[in-house]
């Protein structure tokens, strides 16, 4: 039954789809692990937003009229990505201190967004057009998977563009720059969108010739993100490197903590070696100080450059709900027989 295998095989290669990058977002966020809470509200914002879209716009006008198609598209992923963001800074401010700490946050959440609209792009279209056999040819489980995959690619980097612009509009200092930075990004999307459509669809009905126009469209936004989120993880080491030095003094930041901070590998395999080892709590806690400690250095870099004084003081106000939640994870990792009082002591 050629219905059946098509729908099999575009839940196969979606579900696919959603798990590779999902992972690949993931290790993108090397510093800061954010909550997979967060990452899974963003996914469904993202595929809500496409619902949205589908069923207001209509496949044809996002099919078949590029640019109207990239408007609509990343107007809508910019309306999804800035809800979230919302959502996750007044979650912040009640907490006492911000999820979101800015441009490769954005990066994350944004290409997350990106793939949620995808997934449910792909799934729409499977149920409201369906598949189609061609002859000569017979549909297998993972026919067209390099399109699909092709497809989530895409839609994530559009939406990474997009967060990356929220991004930055959090990170800056002057307010002419926090209004510009997020209408750059969508801009930059729609531009990139537009041109992704246009020159792998245009002027032919697909095949070979129109993937690899597409996957030429999209190298560039891809390198573009590649090395903007390149410039952000050298920018969190240095955050890491200039602003925890000074928190051993009071045991924030141990050294040993330090020094797995700055090393990726070298935190990682501690964990793995702790879970390895049958220490689930530990293993939680310990990921979790970890996670405190580098947003600690995040908020003390803002601080340090913030020139208004209201803003600053939010920000030592951050910094000091910070260190006693770092303290509290510190004595439940002694609690749990991890971590010595007398261990990393100057």
């Amino acid at each position: 039954m050629p219905g059946a295998v098509d729908t099999g095989s575009t839940l196969l290669t979606t579900a696919l789809m959603v798990v590779f990058y999902l992972i690949i977002v993931r290790l993108v966020d090397m510093n800061e692990k954010e909550p997979l809470w967060a990452m899974a509200a963003f996914f469904v914002l993202g595929a809500a937003a496409s619902v949205v879209v589908v069923q207001a716009v209509g496949t044809p006008v996002l099919d078949l009229q590029p640019l109207l198609g990239a408007v609509v598209k990343e107007s809508a992923r910019f309306g999804a990505i800035g809800a979230g963001v919302l959502g996750l800074l007044a979650y912040g401010k009640k907490r006492g201190w911000d999820e979101f700490n800015g441009l490769l946050d954005g990066i994350v959440y944004g290409a997350t967004v990106g793939l949620g609209f995808a997934t449910a792009r792909e799934v729409m279209n499977q149920v409201l057009i369906g598949g189609f056999a061609v002859p000569g040819e017979e549909a297998g489980l993972l026919a067209g998977f390099h399109k699909v995959f092709l497809t989530g690619l895409a839609e994530g980097i559009f939406g990474a563009i997009i967060g990356a612009g929220i991004g930055a509009a959090v990170e800056a200092r002057a307010i002419a720059l926090r209004v510009v930075w997020p209408f750059v990004g969508v801009g930059v999307a729609m531009l990139a969108n537009w041109g992704y459509v246009e020159l792998g669809k245009g002027n032919a009905l697909g095949g070979d010739q129109g993937l690899v126009r597409a996957q030429i469209a999209l190298a560039l936004p891809v390198v573009v993100v590649a090395v903007v989120v390149v410039y952000a993880l050298l920018s969190e080491r240095r955050a890491i490197r200039d602003q925890l030095s000074s928190e051993q003094a009071e045991g924030i930041v141990t050294p040993t903590d330090l020094s797995l901070l700055q090393s990726v590998v070298a935190r990682e395999l501690t964990y793995l070696k702790t879970l390895l080892s049958g220490k689930v709590r530990p293993w939680l806690l310990l990921k979790t100080l970890h996670n405190r400690q580098v947003q600690l250095a995040f908020v003390k870099q803002s601080a340090a450059r913030e020139t208004n004084p209201a803003r600053k003081s939010r920000f030592e106000n951050e910094i000091a709900n910070l260190r006693q939640c770092i303290r509290e994870q510190q004595k439940a990792l002694e609690a749990a027989g991890a971590r010595t009082k007398e261990e990393g002591k100057p």
